[in-house]
């Protein structure tokens, strides 16, 4: 199977978006996914996302979007914690909605784009 939108491997992540995260999507690979957690920082509760970016994939981006009810998605709000580059990946952490209290209903989703 190919094309962007096509999932070979049947793990939910279409080819463009495992292209940019810098994944195969013949095969899986669960310690490369992206990741939230629930932590605390300076005593509040914090979304923190972990993921990796393709450093080759030049012709495509990945952008963090959010949404409080699945139907409008906007960019997330989020402060660069860390960047760390191996093996032709970069793996960000991000801190989502830092300078805002977490809402009880937040979805998140990593989308892929042609540039």
């Amino acid at each position: 199977m190919s094309g962007d939108a096509a999932d070979p491997n049947q793990n939910g992540l279409p080819n463009l978006l495992e292209y940019a995260l810098g994944l195969d999507p013949r095969t899986s690979d669960p310690a490369l996914l992206p990741r939230l957690q629930i932590t605390s920082i300076s005593g509040q509760p914090a979304a923190v996302f972990t993921y990796t970016i393709s450093s080759t994939a030049i012709d495509a981006a990945v952008v963090l979007e959010e949404s409080t009810d699945l139907k409008t998605w906007t960019g997330a709000n989020t402060q660069q914690l860390s960047r760390t580059s191996s093996g032709g990946r970069d793996t960000l952490v991000v801190r989502v909605r830092p300078s805002e209290p977490l809402l009880p209903q937040l979805y998140l989703r990593l989308k892929a784009q042609r540039l």
